[in-house]
């Protein structure tokens, strides 16, 4: 019953902060840039592509990939695929969507195109803390 849970919940618009803005005195960089952003839906960065959708027994598949893919197919469609200049950025998970998908977004766009990858706290690290503190 929130927007974490489903996209019914979902702003009808997103304010786009920082290196995203287009405010030219909180982004002189970037302001006059395209902006897409992109939703995550899909709980594995876009990475997922299984083989089969029954494994283990379960139901429960990740298909990130191809949402990626189809995404990145509508934008070159939409004019992406005649870029000068690119950037993909993210935070947290949409961080570590960058880093996965750098290579990908590098090889869809022209040859001759300036790309840029920016993860802003993408790095997530997968350990079992079981206390910080140590009792003497």
């Amino acid at each position: 019953m929130t927007r974490l849970g489903s996209s019914n919940f979902f702003e009808h618009e997103v304010p786009f902060f920082g290196v995203l803005s287009s405010d030219p005195s909180q982004n002189p960089d970037f302001f006059n840039w395209n902006r897409v952003m992109i939703r995550y839906c899909d709980g594995a960065c876009f990475s997922g592509h299984p083989e089969a959708e029954f494994k283990n027994e379960t139901r429960l598949f990740f298909r990130g990939q191809l949402i990626w893919e189809a995404i990145m197919d509508e934008l070159l469609s939409m004019g992406m695929s005649h870029a000068k200049r690119a950037m993909l950025t993210g935070c947290s998970a949409g961080g570590l969507s960058t880093l996965i998908h750098c290579d990908y977004f590098r090889d869809h766009l022209p040859k001759d195109a300036t790309v840029k990858c920016v993860s802003d706290g993408g790095y997530i690290l997968n350990v079992y803390v079981t206390s910080f503190y140590h009792k003497s």
